[in-house]
């Protein structure tokens, strides 16, 4: 039963970091603590969206 939270947990995250990333491909917009240090806003989205799928691709 434990490991239902886990995999809740899981997708949790992967979903919140997914829509950020998806945000930022969308809008060219950066959550405020990334826009200083961030140069290419849409590149940074790809890079995340792909980070994102794949544990939840890997995950069974």
């Amino acid at each position: 039963m434990d490991q239902y939270w886990y995999w809740a947990a899981t997708a949790v995250l992967l979903a919140s970091l997914s829509s950020g990333a998806l945000g930022a491909l969308a809008t060219g917009r950066m959550p405020p603590w990334l826009r200083h240090r961030t140069l290419r806003p849409r590149l940074w989205g790809y890079g995340t969206v792909c980070a994102g799928a794949g544990p939840a691709l890997w995950a069974p």
